[in-house]
């Protein structure tokens, strides 16, 4: 998951951004989401994990933006990406 404060997610200059290539001097393809799918095992190359957007396609996203998933709300609860019946990149929360 993003790892800001939510005034820093308010804040378009902190904005976190999905990119196309693990470059900071690479173009931002859109906003990232809050909770981001990125495998446990992932390697950063550059700073920035492989992740997948919605559209389940291939971007990545800044190492230092993240955090692993945490609820406020349940300590316990986990969440794991999933794919819904319109193909679309869902997640699933356990407790």
């Amino acid at each position: 998951m993003i790892n800001q404060t939510l005034d820093q997610m308010r804040d378009p200059a902190q904005a976190v951004v999905f990119k196309g290539k693990p470059d900071d001097a690479a173009p931002a393809i859109s906003p990232a989401s809050t909770v981001i799918a990125v495998k446990d095992d992932a390697t950063p190359i550059n700073g920035y994990y492989p992740a997948l957007n919605f559209g389940l396609k291939p971007v990545w996203v800044s190492a230092k933006t993240l955090a692993p998933y945490k609820s406020a709300s349940d300590p316990t609860a986990q969440c794991q990406p999933g794919v819904k019946a319109d193909g679309h990149l869902g997640f699933i929360f356990t407790h």
